[in-house]
């Protein structure tokens, strides 16, 4: 069934005009596509399958898409097992590769932050055992050697600065905020509010994905899909969360990013990566509906 869409997918860009890339490129060589996203066509309020045949394929799970600050890196997971990047070059995009910071283990949901200067994922690796967060630092010679953050799942960071990550409780995971010390994770806060209230339905509030800008953050429960929105309030508190599968996301949704502009919302779903604009969540905002 999924090689029947996907292909019908590629038959459709071709009788709309579009780049079609070559899926015969090889890890880290040129596709053919040029420009922003990979070059593909954005989406509106209804979501859509993001990079067909190049990310998304036949034949794989992926999952926790992710570009870089400048727009020049794209990171994914691979089969919960492996981070792939995609860099923009002077020819274009390259075909997806593995990234070979953290290659060697499982690897998986990647986040570069809003500064473009670090690189955050989760690692499986004998010395800490257990869900660890891993970083690499930008360098002028490119990603320096991996460092230990600290425990926990899933990093999202504002251009603020501050880092949001699943906090693994004794005895259920929840969206925080981490207390952080030289890209290192010393503590967490539990995100007060209107969050708070999912809690007490799910053992697991996790995944948190928060704008670029801080004014809303997008989390999902139940171990990964069915996506919620709570919007930050003037006196810094989170106000109450709003289920996305209310306003036009398939329940099954989750492990959502945005990109760094703000414009566009991805999350996995079935094995697949998707996308939508941001209007979705705004059009939620407190003081406009």
């Amino acid at each position: 069934m999924r090689t029947i869409r996907a292909t019908a997918i590629v038959c459709a860009l071709f009788i709309c005009g579009l780049v079609v890339p070559s899926q015969s490129a090889s890890p880290g060589q040129a596709t053919g596509l040029k420009g922003p996203y990979l070059g593909q066509p954005v989406p509106g309020s209804t979501p859509i399958l993001f990079a067909p045949g190049v990310v998304s394929q036949a034949g794989f799970r992926v999952s926790a898409g992710a570009f870089s600050a400048d727009g020049k890196e794209f990171y994914f997971t691979k089969g919960n097992e492996q981070i792939m990047v995609s860099r923009l070059t002077g020819q274009g995009w390259t075909a997806p590769e593995p990234f070979a910071v953290s290659s060697g283990r499982r690897a998986f949901e990647p986040h570069v932050t809003r500064d473009n200067k670090r690189i955050y994922w989760n690692w499986d690796h004998p010395d800490h055992p257990g869900l660890s967060v891993f970083f690499a630092e930008r360098t002028a010679e490119g990603w320096s050697a991996p460092q230990f953050a600290g425990e926990g799942m899933f990093v999202s960071s504002s251009s603020d600065g501050n880092v949001y990550v699943t906090h693994l409780g004794a005895k259920s995971d929840y969206v925080s905020r981490a207390v952080m010390e030289g890209g290192r994770i010393v503590g967490y806060e539990d995100l007060k509010g209107g969050i708070e209230k999912i809690r007490a339905r799910s053992d697991s509030v996790a995944h948190p994905c928060v704008a670029p800008d801080g004014s809303y953050i997008v989390f999902d429960i139940d171990g990964g899909p069915h996506l919620f929105v709570s919007f930050r309030e003037k006196d810094g508190s989170w106000g109450e969360a709003v289920d996305l599968s209310e306003h036009g996301l398939d329940a099954k949704a989750g492990i959502a990013s945005i990109t760094p502009d703000g414009k566009y919302l991805f999350f996995g779903k079935d094995g697949d990566l998707y996308w939508v604009s941001t209007r979705l969540i705004e059009d939620l905002r407190p003081d406009r509906r």
